[in-house]
């Protein structure tokens, strides 16, 4: 270890959380979430981040089925919706996205998934997806990097 290596004591990573939080105030409010998830311990800590990079006054709700899914749709229409890979022995995103489409939601759809390829991703995104996320990646730091990838750029329209 050098002692320029001795002395940083992860400054380099407290500047990026840093410049995270600087970007975040740059975007609009985001207090409106749907999470679709069959797995009850995969949404907490979803839930958890979202709370943590938003604030805790946030709407967030939680469904675990598609059905129970576009009733909530029906009632109130989230800015961003995160969408299990696999929910149940049947569903998948690539058969979920469609109805969740013609339900009237036009917002991003970020897809989580704990085994996601290339080819995946990638047919993810012509069904319409709008980003994914590892499911070992869902952290603060990394939810905050995903809402300004898919808010902060003024020209996008969800």
């Amino acid at each position: 270890m050098t002692k320029a290596q001795s002395v940083d004591f992860g400054t380099d990573h407290m500047r990026a959380r840093s410049e995270l939080a600087k970007r975040m105030r740059t975007l609009p409010r985001l207090d409106r979430f749907l999470i679709i998830d069959d797995e009850i311990s995969d949404a907490k800590w979803l839930v958890s981040s979202l709370k943590l990079v938003c604030g805790h006054g946030i709407d967030i709700r939680h469904v675990r089925s598609l059905g129970t899914a576009l009733d909530a749709l029906k009632a109130a229409i989230p800015q961003l919706l995160f969408l299990d890979d696999r929910i149940s022995p049947v569903d998948t995103a690539t058969n979920t996205i469609p109805f969740i489409r013609r339900a009237g939601y036009a917002g991003p759809i970020v897809v989580v998934s704990g085994s996601m390829t290339r080819r995946r991703a990638s047919e993810l995104i012509r069904q319409g997806a709008a980003s994914m996320i590892h499911k070992d990646d869902i952290e603060s730091a990394r939810v905050a990097a995903l809402l300004i990838e898919l808010f902060g750029d003024a020209k996008k329209a969800f």
